[in-house]
């Protein structure tokens, strides 16, 4: 009688279950890796362009600011001039109103606000990181340093403006009523005995002065934010060429 063969017994190969396994964990934990990354370099790549929209923002406001500033820097200066040449005698009384009423409201106080939307969204997650160091640096300068001097600045040239027209300068506050008769009005309101003395006073001459002092230093600080501002622009513009490859971003 033959002899029985021996039944192959099939074990289970341990060692390629694990292989198979880790693969496929490595692979996927590498794919979602990968995946964040490169969800993470277009949100990157998003917030160098919303940065740049809000610098252009910035750009056109204290454009307009600096503008406004400048003319009221000229008009103050202009009734500074004026008022001198009235208390010194070389204008009569109505040549002086004449000429107030010829240069009209002095300055419209602009002020500037930035546009601070992306930054806050930046600084409220780890994105600010995607940026180069220096970059990083120079954004976070013009966010913190030009603000707090910004709205601090604001509040200064609002009071003193504000109290110029409302306690010095009224006239200034006619200047925009629709309806009225500018011609027999605005001449009514000066030749008022009351008006008169209070625009022959020495207070409406001082506070003049300071109007004007506070339009020139308003117009140099904000030359001052125009240049930390073009700098910035000009640094992420060439870092978002490179980023992008768009060379219409340096324009």
């Amino acid at each position: 009688m033959d002899k029985e063969k021996p039944i192959a017994i099939q074990r289970p190969n341990y060692f390629i279950e694990f292989l198979v396994v880790f693969l496929g964990v490595t692979i996927s934990f590498w794919l979602s890796e990968w995946n964040d990354g490169r969800k993470l370099e277009e949100l990157h790549k998003e917030d160098v362009v919303s940065l740049l929209e809000d610098l252009e923002r910035d750009r056109l406001r204290l454009e307009a600011v600096y503008e406004s500033a400048e003319k009221g820097a000229a008009r103050s200066k202009r009734v500074i001039e004026v008022t001198e040449s009235y208390r010194y005698g070389e204008l009569g009384y109505e040549a002086f109103t004449d000429s107030l009423i010829s240069i009209g409201y002095i300055y419209g106080y602009s002020t500037f606000f930035m546009n601070s939307a992306t930054y806050k969204s930046l600084i409220g997650s780890a994105r600010m990181q995607e940026f180069p160091h220096q970059i990083n640096k120079q954004i976070r300068d013009y966010y913190e340093y030009v603000s707090k001097r910004v709205e601090d600045n604001n509040d200064i040239v609002d009071a003193i403006a504000l109290r110029y027209y409302n306690e010095f300068h009224p006239y200034c506050l006619l200047v925009n009523i629709e309806g009225r008769d500018h011609n027999a009005e605005d001449r009514a309101f000066f030749d008022d005995p009351e008006n008169a003395a209070h625009y022959s006073s020495s207070p409406f001459y001082h506070q003049t002065i300071a109007l004007y002092d506070r339009a020139e230093v308003h117009k140099r600080q904000i030359g001052q934010y125009r240049a930390i501002r073009d700098s910035l622009d000009g640094m992420l513009r060439g870092y978002a060429q490179t980023l992008l490859n768009d060379k219409d971003l340096v324009k």
